[in-house]
């Protein structure tokens, strides 16, 4: 169990260099309909904050934000 938990720790460490982090930005898209899109849109944003791109399975969210999303089928 502490093996795992030390994985996860290592995973989520931004030294670790497995999993990129992006500082967070205070602005936030106006096309956000209802509350369920808030996250996917901070989530967008913090994308496009950064230069990067949101993987995503929602084929919605990827038309809805097509220049800043990649859906995974």
């Amino acid at each position: 169990t502490s093996a795992r938990i030390s994985t996860i720790r290592r995973a989520r460490s931004p030294s670790s260099g497995t999993i990129p982090t992006w500082p967070s930005t205070g602005r936030s898209i106006p096309r956000t309909l209802t509350h369920a899109q808030v996250t996917d849109s901070y989530l967008v944003t913090v994308a496009m904050e950064n230069g990067g791109k949101l993987a995503t399975l929602d084929r919605d969210l990827s038309t809805r934000f097509a220049d800043h999303c990649v859906l995974i089928r």
